[in-house]
């Protein structure tokens, strides 16, 4: 049975890998509009140079992330756990931001 509070471990990093990639490019795209620059452009470019940003921040930095593999591998498996369920819903969560970027970019 998954419990709310490992839910709250799996979604949120989820979230703010999406909303990191999504966002920005939002933002740097409306700030290219009213600079004369390419919306577009500029929202692909910054979307794509994001993509490992928005992971490393939202696991909450990588080195508790490299710390709980070496410690997995000799003592605490259950934490290796989470850090893996971690960095994989932030791998996703980046994905996910990115291909909904492109996707409505390219298409619109």
């Amino acid at each position: 049975m998954i419990t709310s509070a490992t839910l709250k471990t799996i979604l949120l990093p989820f979230g703010s890998a999406f909303g990191m990639i999504t966002g920005a490019a939002w933002v740097c795209g409306l700030i290219a509009y009213f600079t004369t620059g390419s919306p577009v452009v500029t929202m692909l470019e910054v979307g794509r140079s994001l993509r490992i940003w928005a992971m490393a921040a939202a696991m909450g930095g990588t080195f508790s992330f490299l710390e709980a593999l070496e410690g997995g591998l000799t003592g605490d498996f259950y934490l290796l756990l989470k850090h893996l369920g971690t960095f994989t819903s932030a791998a996703l969560g980046t994905w996910c931001g990115w291909w909904l970027l492109s996707t409505m970019l390219r298409i619109g």
